[in-house]
C-alpha cells in the first residue's frame, strides 16, 4: 500500500522528534516503550504536529497518542474534520 504525502509528513516529523529511523518505525512503537520516546519528547511531538498541520490537540488526544498507530490515527481525525 502506497502511503500518501500526509502519512510520510507525520512519520518524517515522528521520527525527527522521536529519533526513530524509518526503517524501525511501525505503529506499536510506544510512548516510554521506546527509550528515546520519554514525557518530554512527548511534549515535542505534539508540538510538531500542531505546527505542521495546523491543528490543536485536546488533552485527551495527547494521553491517546501512546503508539505511533495512535499518533497516526488522532492526526488524520483532525484533518479529515479539515475537509468537512
Amino acid at each position: 500500500m502506497e502511503k500518501g504525502p500526509q502519512q510520510q509528513r507525520i512519520e518524517k516529523i515522528f521520527c525527527d522528534v522521536i529519533g526513530v529511523r524509518e526503517s524501525d518505525l511501525s505503529d506499536d512503537i510506544g510512548y516510554n516503550s521506546h527509550e528515546l520516546w520519554d514525557s518530554l519528547k512527548h511534549l515535542e511531538l505534539v508540538a510538531a504536529l500542531e505546527e505542521a498541520f495546523g491543528i490543536t490537540l485536546e488533552m485527551e488526544e495527547i494521553v491517546e497518542m501512546e503508539d505511533f498507530g495512535r499518533v497516526k490515527a488522532v492526526v488524520f481525525s483532525h484533518l479529515e474534520e479539515g475537509e468537512e
